[in-house]
């Protein structure tokens, strides 16, 4: 049994084997496990939709010793969209919907966000200028286009990218930790960030580090 290790040694372990194709051998060390956590179930989860195994992400999804929670489900959901399975998907968005209290995208509350959005629009218009163009499949709400750009603009990586921008010096690593995996267009739009800002960024989601440093991502496109 894995005794002792902790979900930083596991998650660190089944990432490796994902990464170099070994997905089913994941399901040794799972299996090794006493008591695995929400975490630990949603990293199987987040591989499984990874490499297109959706039904059997969903079927884990559903047997979890434990109700699956909005990480989780985030998660999954992403995935689904990305391999274009929005039938698998929207059950599980209503639960997220109905599960918690959203914050409203595009909020303003902060004292800083005139500067941001500024930042993020002279942003955008220099990655457009290098081949940028948004990934609008990775927004769930069936809304029109320039909505959906307007949305993944407000995704939470980008707003504190472009924080950090504003507020650190031009040779400081700027770092960020989010509690859900990032998004695809997040990831491409990130990469060229660091390029065109010639900035080291490092994004710490729920399932990995993200080191973007000149137009590239340490996790091999792995996300």
């Amino acid at each position: 049994m894995m005794k002792g290790k902790d979900r930083v040694v596991f998650n660190a372990i089944i990432s490796g084997l994902a990464m170099n194709g070994h997905v089913w051998a994941t399901f040794g060390f799972f299996g090794q496990m006493e008591n695995p956590t929400i975490e630990h179930y949603g990293c199987m989860v987040d591989l499984l939709s990874h490499v297109g195994l959706l039904v059997e992400a969903h079927n884990l999804n559903k047997n979890m010793a434990m109700k699956p929670n909005t990480i989780v489900l985030g998660g999954i959901i992403g995935r689904m969209r990305l391999h274009c399975d929005t039938k698998l998907a929207e059950p599980m968005l209503k639960q997220v919907i109905d599960g918690m209290k959203q914050k409203k995208l595009g909020d303003t509350s902060h004292h800083m966000s005139p500067k941001i959005y500024k930042k993020l629009e002279s942003l955008f218009k220099e990655l457009r200028e290098v081949g940028y163009s948004p990934t609008t499949e990775f927004v769930f709400f069936d809304i029109e286009e320039k909505e959906n750009e307007y949305f993944l603009g407000c995704h939470s990586e980008k707003l504190a990218v472009a924080f950090s921008l504003i507020n650190t010096g031009t040779n400081d690593i700027i770092r960020v930790v989010k509690n859900l995996c990032v998004c695809g267009d997040c990831h491409e739009a990130i990469k060229l960030i660091s390029k065109v800002t010639v900035r080291e960024i490092i994004i710490r989601d729920n399932n990995r580090f993200h080191c973007f440093r000149e137009g590239s991502s340490s996790c091999g496109d792995y996300f």
